[in-house]
């Protein structure tokens, strides 16, 4: 029951956030408006899988390894959105959507963890035929006790100067969120200035359920799939983009990386 209260009572501030967006000038807030209606959707279908009683009945199908207590070090990698609900989609020479474009980014960073001794884990929303935030948090990222938590995406809208941008909803992530930040837009050319560049979100924000959970958590929108130059960057540094996450991590942490 408080599961579903604490989704109403969201789903209520997304409503008011969408109505903000929809009053102000083009670009005075975040999300676009597209991307904050699509957040009041995953809402309301999260809630009506919690009414129908479905969460305690997937839950028990999932996996062992993610369910296990751990010792509350390591790096949780949630991909966002699902493979058959993607989000945004880029341009050429990006071949897929965010979900598509993100599974094997974080397989690599898992690799690479495993590589230096780093516990990691990739984490899907996937439930069933549901892409679901709160629930995967709640019953899978969080049992498994992570020290930090990433969601990767992609941006998406039209910027005549794309970004790299990293969101948070905790005190307790700021400095995580920074560091992800410090890494991230040093791989995609970002001016210096832009290393600060992390947004604190509000309760109804598009990416506060995902990021409102765990201290140390963040949410990551690196380039703009859809700008010309920003594509090609996604497409060509993969490997690079991967090893940022890892070293933000090693450094944020004091982690081994030898």
């Amino acid at each position: 029951m408080n599961e579903e209260k604490d989704l109403i009572e969201e789903l209520n501030a997304a409503k008011d956030h969408l109505s903000a967006l929809r009053q102000a000038k083009a670009g005075e807030f975040y999300p676009s408006i597209e991307e904050q209606e699509l957040y009041i959707e995953s809402i309301r279908e999260e809630l009506g899988f919690l009414e129908a009683g479905q969460s305690e009945e997937l839950a028990e199908k999932a996996d062992v390894e993610a369910m296990a207590v751990g010792s509350g070090d390591g790096l949780a990698v949630v991909v966002g959105h699902c493979l058959f609900k993607e989000g945004a989609c880029g341009i050429a020479p990006i071949e897929n959507c965010e979900a598509a474009y993100n599974t094997p980014i974080a397989e690599r960073i898992v690799s690479i963890c495993e590589s230096k001794g780093i516990r990691s884990k990739v984490f899907s929303r996937a439930w069933g035929d549901k892409c679901l935030i709160n629930t995967t948090y709640k019953k899978r990222v969080m049992p498994w006790k992570p020290r930090c938590t990433v969601e990767l995406h992609y941006n998406g809208g039209n910027v005549d100067d794309p970004y790299t941008v990293t969101l948070f909803a905790r005190n307790d992530s700021r400095s995580w969120a920074l560091q992800l930040q410090k890494e991230i837009s040093a791989v995609f050319d970002r001016p210096v200035s832009q290393e600060k560049k992390v947004w604190l979100l509000k309760s109804g924000q598009n990416g506060h359920s995902s990021t409102k959970h765990l201290s140390n958590s963040a949410l990551v929108e690196p380039f703009f799939g859809n700008h010309p130059a920003d594509a090609k960057m996604g497409h060509e540094r993969k490997e690079e983009y991967a090893q940022a996450i890892v070293k933000a991590y090693a450094d944020f942490t004091g982690a081994l990386t030898s």
